[in-house]
């Protein structure tokens, strides 16, 4: 409904300073917004009834037909009245320029509403109430079906700039954006602690390796003093060989940097062959296959990276777990 410049910046002035955001709907929006609702196959009315003025919009699912506003010089009983027949005037109007039937009017009231009129001269249209629900101005308890017909609009009709609806609907859905954010810093906690619970094991798996390895002795070398000097010079040679080898703990130190979370080793075996060493790891990957193979690949590189090559790769996985075979031979230089 058009207002006054005056009026409509006092209004959007009063709106700026309330606390709660509100949106504004032209009241002809909010009646179509009703025959949208309402999807009929034929023409029907909508009319909102307010102290002398009655609101009114023609139209079906597809079409809006007509709207006016009818306006009495009074609330008198008289006026009203005439106020209805001019009602029933657009109406018959409406019927007459588009060719249509009006069969329904669906009645909108306010907390100033009158009854609606009862036209006895064969007038057969049906009369709809919209549905009412009870609210309190003042002191004193209304029946009135205006909230219903705002409850049936979207933001789309409304005259709001896009700042105001922002704020509108970011103020409603703020408690399910503050569930969704605990919910997501509550999986993030419990990824952290499966996290660490899988580096805790795999750190305690290597410490188990390692004092295996330091119950390990290592073989006494053969006497040479009675040997000849092609056994002294081979004695020698072994020797420094002996020195370059890398120990147990530095294998198994190169096995658990390249390590990744999830990995579970079952078979950790090295194998000296003068100066070759061949090492074989087997093992599982309790951890999504994305995860596994990715941490696989970085171990693989970090074993090239320490001077191991790759004779035998075997990868394979299942649905929540892989299960890993590799063959790694270094020659010590």
């Amino acid at each position: 409904t058009a207002v006054p410049s005056k009026t409509a910046l006092y209004y959007d002035n009063q709106l700026q300073s309330a606390e709660e955001n509100v949106l504004i709907f032209p009241i002809y929006s909010a009646l179509l917004g009703v025959i949208r609702k309402l999807r009929p196959k034929e023409p029907v009315a909508v009319v909102l009834q307010h102290s002398r003025y009655a609101e009114l919009v023609v139209g079906d699912a597809g079409q809006v037909y007509f709207a006016d506003r009818c306006t009495a010089f009074d609330t008198s009983p008289e006026q009203i009245r005439s106020l209805w027949e001019a009602v029933r005037a657009d109406i018959e109007t409406a019927e007459t320029e588009y060719s249509i039937r009006v069969s329904q009017i669906h009645l909108v009231d306010w907390i100033d509403s009158g009854s609606p009129p009862e036209w006895t001269d064969n007038d057969t249209r049906e009369w709809i109430q919209l549905e009412k629900e009870a609210v309190i101005s003042g002191r004193e308890t209304y029946e009135t079906s205006f909230f219903n017909m705002v409850r049936m609009l979207s933001s789309a009709s409304s005259t709001s700039p896009a700042s105001d609806k922002f704020m509108y609907y970011a103020k409603r859905l703020a408690p399910f954006f503050n569930l969704l954010m605990l919910a997501a810093a509550i999986g993030m906690a419990l990824g952290i602690f499966w996290y660490k619970q899988q580096t805790n094991l795999v750190h305690a798996q290597i410490l188990d390796y390692r004092q295996k390895i330091s119950r390990i002795e290592m073989p006494r070398l053969v006497d040479g003093s009675r040997q000849d000097y092609e056994k002294t010079l081979g004695f020698v040679q072994d020797l420094a060989l002996y020195q370059r080898l890398p120990s147990y703990r530095q294998m198994i130190n190169e096995v658990a940097a390249a390590s990744f979370p999830g990995l579970e080793l079952d078979v950790f075996k090295a194998e000296f062959s003068g100066d070759t060493i061949t090492l074989e790891v087997y093992g599982m990957a309790k951890a999504p296959f994305d995860a596994a193979h990715s941490g696989y690949q970085r171990f693989l590189v970090m074993m090239k990276s320490n001077g191991y090559s790759i004779e035998t790769d075997h990868f394979d996985t299942a649905i929540n777990e892989s299960t890993l075979l590799v063959k790694l031979v270094k020659k010590v230089k």
